[in-house]
Formats: C-alpha cells, sequence, structure tokens
C-alpha cells in the first residue's frame, strides 16, 4: 500500500464519523482504515499445526491467546478482559471440544461461526479436510493444496484474504480436500471463525 491509498482510507475514515458522529463505532473506524480483520486468535499450543496458523495470523496482527488446558477460563479471563477481538472477528485452530466452547462463549458476546473446518487424520497417513462456510470454500480448499507452506500456514493466509459476509448465513455444501500430515496431529482439529452476528 502506498502513501496515498492510506491516505484515502484514512480520510474514508474520518469524513463518516464527523458527520455520523457517535453512530460509528471505534471498530467500524478501525476496520475502515486497516485494523486486521481477524483481531484474535486461539490456538492449542500443543501442536504444530496450531502454532503455524497462530503464528500467520500474528503476523497479519491478530492477538495470539493459547487455550492452556481450559477454553472456558481463556474465554472468560484473558480474551474477554482484552478489548481487541471487538474490532475483529475471533479465529481458531483447536481441538473439536474447545471450538464448542469458543462458538458457545462466543454465542455470549454476540459472535457467531461464519466458517468451520474439519481437519481428520485418524487411522489415515493425511489429514482430510471438511471445510464449511457462508462464502469461499473453494478459495480456501485451494490454498491447501499450496506446496510451499504448511496446511495450517496455507489456510491461516486464506482466511486473512477471504472478505467474509458479517452476520450469520447459510453453510454451503463441504469441500473436501486431502493433504499430508504432521508429524504430532492428534487425529482431529477443527478451524473456525466467529464474526459479529447482525
Amino acid at each position: 500500500m502506498n502513501r496515498r491509498d492510506l491516505l484515502k482510507r484514512a480520510g474514508a475514515a474520518i469524513i463518516p464519523a464527523a458527520f455520523l458522529g457517535s453512530r460509528l463505532s471505534a471498530a467500524d473506524i478501525s476496520r475502515q482504515i486497516g485494523t486486521p480483520r481477524i483481531a484474535a486468535v486461539v490456538y492449542d499450543e500443543r501442536y504444530s499445526d496450531c502454532r503455524s496458523f497462530a503464528d500467520i495470523l500474528v503476523r497479519h496482527g491478530a492477538t495470539p491467546f493459547a487455550v492452556n488446558s481450559d477454553c472456558g477460563r481463556l474465554w472468560h479471563g484473558a480474551l474477554r478482559e482484552n478489548p481487541v477481538w471487538r474490532a475483529g472477528s475471533v479465529a481458531g485452530l483447536t481441538t473439536d471440544s474447545d471450538f464448542l466452547v469458543s462458538r458457545a462463549c462466543g454465542r455470549e458476546v454476540g459472535l457467531g461461526v461464519s466458517y468451520e473446518g474439519a481437519h481428520d487424520s485418524r487411522e489415515l497417513n493425511c489429514v482430510k479436510h471438511r471445510l464449511q462456510s457462508c462464502a469461499y470454500p473453494h478459495e480456501i480448499a485451494a490454498a491447501l493444496s499450496n506446496e510451499d507452506a504448511s496446511w495450517a500456514e496455507s489456510l491461516a493466509q486464506s482466511l486473512v484474504r477471504a472478505r467474509w459476509r458479517n452476520g450469520t448465513a447459510i453453510f454451503r455444501a463441504p469441500v473436501w480436500v486431502e493433504t499430508s500430515r504432521s508429524h504430532d496431529h492428534p487425529g482431529y482439529l477443527t478451524s473456525w471463525l466467529l464474526e459479529k452476528s447482525t
């Protein structure tokens, strides 16, 4: 992005704020001037896939939150106390049980699921990915075919690039992809994206 584009974006955020006064929230303004859309990432620090996923999102401005064996405590403590997630969405790569907790806790603060991926390697030498979202499942699937990066890194990059529709939408039919398995894949992981429901 060059200086001219930056100034245009900043002006586009300031002018509506001046006209609308308090009707435009800080989150709306920050989203317009380039604050990362994925503001927080929840990950299971025990697994390399989860750490790689989080690393990519952190490079794009997300604040990391490790599960530390208690996802409920994370959501009712450190994550809820840190207002950074209010400016965007929360992504995660966790065990399925931690996804269920995240989905329930997210609902308490007005966040709904806009993307869900299942990454299953039980009894397999590969990982079968089942990707379901309200937009762009084929683009996410294509990103996982990138042989220059791990599937978790490619997935995180595709979530950063996708332009999601806010709100709850009907999920499209799932897309399936197979990739190689990391040495410490636990058998089943879930990736997800929670956004403000409208």
